[in-house]
């Protein structure tokens, strides 16, 4: 299947390969038949590829079953200690950045903002909470968990929460993380004079005062650059992934919420 952000990951690792001189095979693991992944397995497991990179949950499962030697790398995973595991399987470019960089961006950008809604389900990001508050204390930054085990749980939780937030941040979630759900929060938010904190230009675009945006190309080229280092040390890392971030200023200036250089 061709995803288009594992696209753009894959044309960035491509084209660092290509510019050291080096060549880059690409293949799909997904609706492939028996005899292409047959195919595929020997090729790998028969010590053709100096490097073997998956790009995305499926193909990262993929290798790490197959264990090739050298040990391969991922590429845009979302929490990749689920995909591959611990204990030495980290190795690559995730989709996770870190919570201290994310607070320490959030309070800087929001200088004011002494007040932070988290919402998440505890069953998939109760140790993201547990170290975003503990984090938050060191920037005089309270945060308010929002704690929903169920979508429905969260007009109730939002209703019970919007007097006491500045602003409130939205992370990767599977219980809750839908389009109409995150176009809801959001247009809930507003009219209340909150700020959304959000993490893809989906959220940018629906309203989000700041949104961490990833560059997948940049990411592609990060593990290419990442695999030919590789090579050389034999280190395996895991590296931040490349982001930027984006603020609406419409946003910003309807809810109220001030922004760094403002004063």
């Amino acid at each position: 299947m061709k995803i288009r952000p594992y696209m753009e990951a894959a044309e960035g690792i491509e084209g660092v390969i290509s510019t050291f001189g080096g060549q880059a095979d690409l293949f799909f693991v997904e609706n492939n038949t028996d005899k292409q992944t047959q195919i595929l397995t020997e090729k790998i497991l028969s010590g053709k590829y100096d490097q073997c990179i998956g790009v995305g949950p499926e193909a990262a499962r993929y290798l790490w079953a197959l264990k090739p030697d050298p040990s391969p790398i991922y590429s845009m995973l979302l929490n990749p200690e689920d995909v591959v595991g611990t204990g030495g399987n980290e190795c690559g470019i995730s989709l996770n950045i870190p919570v201290s960089d994310q607070i320490d961006i959030i309070s800087r950008v929001f200088p004011d903002l002494k007040s932070l809604g988290l919402l998440y389900d505890p069953a998939n990001n109760g140790n993201f909470a547990k170290t975003a508050v503990a984090l938050s204390a060191i920037k005089n930054l309270k945060i308010t968990k929002l704690a929903v085990s169920h979508r429905k749980m969260i007009p109730e939780v939002l209703f019970g929460g919007w007097n006491t937030i500045d602003a409130l941040w939205l992370i990767p979630d599977r219980t809750f993380i839908s389009e109409s759900i995150i176009q809801y929060i959001i247009k809930e938010a507003i009219s209340n004079n909150v700020a959304v904190i959000g993490f893809n230009r989906f959220f940018f675009q629906s309203g989000a005062a700041l949104s961490f945006v990833m560059d997948y190309g940049a990411i592609g080229r990060q593990t290419g650059e990442f695999a030919l280092k590789r090579l050389k040390d034999g280190r395996c890392v895991k590296v931040v992934p490349a982001f930027k971030i984006m603020l609406n200023d419409a946003i910003i200036k309807k809810v109220g919420i001030a922004v760094e250089g403002e004063k």
